[in-house]
């Protein structure tokens, strides 16, 4: 049965493109070369779908010592490194994309010139510009539902027509809140009332519109 969805809003790190095994080979890496006053397993644990800077003061009152001054800067020039030399899309994406009927959006806790850059190494940008938003220039963090109501409010669709597609609690949380069908890809991350899929290409046969 399909539902009367209008609009769709990705996240995108982990759903529209596979960054995740990067980003965390990056990480690891980088933790690796500083002298850390916990395991580099457990520092490496603290980093997640949420804010980086959380992540960061995590991280320090961890430690026990200070990290370096341009940690976060340094982190984000080897991800960049590393995302233009193998970054690829999620399998499906394209296909998806190519084949949508409704608006899309791309709304992510991420800093907006890293989602970009992201977009643009795996052909995904065409798609969406103008409408990729970041959590850093709206000033709302998943899991609150700020981010995708502003996404929304750009398109010119009302909430309860959106649907978003998460692969995440913390999105997925966001999503719930911001009164959206949410769509989580891959597992099944216990948030109620969300939807899983498969893969990308399920999303097809439950909103109309798509593929």
């Amino acid at each position: 049965m399909f539902l009367s969805i209008q609009a769709v809003i990705f996240d995108c790190d982990g759903t529209l493109v596979d960054s995740l095994p990067i980003v965390r080979d990056v990480l690891r890496e980088y933790l690796g070369t500083l002298d850390l006053g916990i395991p580099v397993p457990e520092a490496t644990a603290l980093f997640g779908s949420g804010r980086l800077g959380d992540s960061v003061a995590a991280l320090q009152a961890l430690n026990g010592r200070p990290l370096p001054a341009d940690f976060i800067d340094d982190l984000l020039r080897r991800r960049d490194a590393s995302i233009r030399k193998g970054l690829q899309a999620m399998e499906g994406a394209v296909e998806l994309l190519k084949g949508l009927s409704t608006p899309v959006a791309v709304a992510s806790n991420a800093p907006l010139p890293q989602t970009l850059l992201s977009l643009e190494v795996t052909g995904l940008l065409e798609y969406f510009t103008p409408h990729v938003y970041s959590a850093h220039e709206v000033g709302s963090w998943k899991p609150h539902p700020g981010l995708f109501l502003h996404a929304a409010a750009k398109l010119g669709v009302p909430p309860s027509q959106c649907a978003v597609v998460e692969d995440s609690a913390l999105g997925a949380e966001a999503g719930l809140a911001a009164g959206m069908t949410v769509y989580v890809l891959g597992d099944d991350l216990g948030c109620a009332g969300a939807r899983v899929i498969r893969c990308l290409a399920d999303l097809s046969s439950h909103v109309k519109g798509l593929g």
